[in-house]
């Protein structure tokens, strides 16, 4: 089974947006500390001063605790992006699963000027282009039942984040049901059973 790696794609559109300029990065700290942004750029073309990353650890929290829009959200984001905007730079990728909730507060303090990356949107993008090139998007001749049927979705966890499902509905614009807790022991284990064997 294909897998798709959410940087990627992320760091793809940014090259594509950048204006020559400097590109920010913001992410949590584990993200940002991780280095996997600024190798991608780096690996495509951009200098070590063209490139701009920061940890906003406490974005996470607030979109959590439905804080976009508010105040206590406008300051954590003048308070972490103030740099970025200091930099004047040109694209932003948000990279962490959360920020996108936070496109109209993050937009709103850095101006028009600033192209913002989601790279979700970018994730999808690319699973369009992988189905396609393996076959696998619905046909375009498929009769109306095949049509008109919904999609299932699954969802894997190493843990139950506080909140999955109410702040996975905020992303989704549908109810999750369909949880299953996978302990890391077992995903390990899975990955080294011999070709063949289901996990």
């Amino acid at each position: 089974m294909p897998v798709l790696g959410v940087i990627e794609p992320g760091v793809a559109a940014a090259l594509e947006a950048t204006r020559g300029g400097v590109v920010g990065v913001i992410g949590t700290s584990g993200t940002i500390r991780s280095g996997r942004y600024q190798e991608g750029l780096l690996a495509g073309g951009l200098d070590e001063d063209q490139i701009l990353a920061l940890e906003c650890p406490l974005f996470v929290p607030l979109v959590e605790e439905d804080k976009m829009g508010q105040t206590l959200m406008s300051l954590a984001v003048q308070e972490y992006l103030q740099p970025l905007k200091d930099a004047r730079v040109d694209t932003l990728i948000l990279g962490c699963t959360h920020y996108p909730l936070l496109k109209d507060d993050i937009g709103e303090f850095m101006g028009p000027e600033t192209v913002l990356v989601d790279s979700a949107d970018m994730l999808a993008e690319a699973a369009v282009v992988m189905l396609r090139a393996e076959e696998l998007l619905r046909r375009d001749g498929a009769s109306e039942s095949e049509a008109s049927r919904a999609g299932e979705m699954s969802f894997f966890l190493s843990d139950l984040p506080w909140k999955f499902a109410d702040i996975g509905e905020r992303f989704l614009g549908r109810p999750i049901d369909n949880t299953t807790i996978v302990g890391l022991d077992e995903m390990e284990a899975a990955g080294n059973k011999p070709e063949g064997d289901l996990p």
